[in-house]
């Protein structure tokens, strides 16, 4: 990957971890056709905004499972129903 983004041109890279719980859930990838252009108050910002990017992540996911809890359990799903083991319970998240 690396001498395919050189022979592209670009000339500096900056790659931001993005963490949520302790877990990197994917990455912040920059790129310049300038070289040595990411200064330290650049690696800074970007974490930040990688630090953004990976909670609104986590958020994506956690409404996401929900969901498919809620559809899973309620009246008529999966476990749920009539006189199903969870008729009556409720999901707090």
């Amino acid at each position: 990957m690396l001498s395919s983004t050189f022979q592209a041109g670009f000339r500096s890279i900056m790659n931001v971890p993005l963490y949520a719980k302790g877990q990197i859930i994917g990455g912040l990838h920059l790129r310049s056709l300038q070289p040595n252009i990411y200064a330290a108050k650049d690696v800074k910002l970007a974490e930040r905004v990688g630090a953004q990017i990976a909670g609104a992540i986590a958020n994506a996911q956690l409404f996401t499972e929900r969901q498919r809890l809620e559809e899973r359990f309620k009246p008529g799903g999966e476990d749920g129903g009539p006189g199903g083991p969870w008729q009556g319970a409720s999901l707090m998240i």
